[in-house]
């Protein structure tokens, strides 16, 4: 087996580095609009979620960015959402995203790879696995598993 790999699946938290490049990305970044082809992709993601989770439950986008995905669940007040990122600078701009919007959510500051408590009904995330080697993946998709009480979604819109 690879060494590299065995190294990076050992490996259970965000290296600093990692974590500085998104603190970096979302220092200052503006906040636009939503655009037409987020629209329709949160647009796609609420009707898919609405097929399998019931009014009231509880969400948690887990490495959430800016948020946008978890907003246009909140939009729909049909569920309770959070949101999770180790940089403190995505969690900023996504409160700052939902203020804008007026529409309430939770956010935690935290390492989506270290293990957490099932508090959720779904946990989910949009573009983040494939930032990973395959080793964080399963990390990343284990921590997401740890506080899911019910249902794991991971999209991964850039596979290439």
């Amino acid at each position: 087996m690879n060494m590299a790999f065995l190294d990076d699946l050992a490996s259970t938290s965000a290296s600093p580095t990692e974590r500085e490049k998104w603190d970096n990305y979302y220092a200052g970044l503006p906040l636009p609009e939503e655009d037409e082809q987020t629209r329709r992709f949160n647009d796609e993601l609420v009707l898919a979620v609405s097929t399998f989770l019931k009014p009231g439950s509880h969400i948690l986008e887990a490495g959430c960015g800016g948020g946008r995905q978890s907003l246009a669940l909140a939009r729909t007040k049909n569920y309770s959402v959070s949101l999770m990122d180790f940089s403190d600078n995505a969690l900023d701009y996504a409160r700052r995203l939902f203020e804008r919007e007026q529409v309430p959510a939770e956010f935690h500051a935290g390492d989506v790879l270290a293990p957490g408590q099932p508090a959720y009904d779904l946990v989910f995330n949009a573009g983040v696995l494939e930032h990973y080697t395959p080793g964080k993946q399963a990390a990343f998709l284990r921590g997401m598993a740890s506080r899911s009480r019910r249902f794991v979604l991971a999209l991964v819109p850039n596979r290439q």
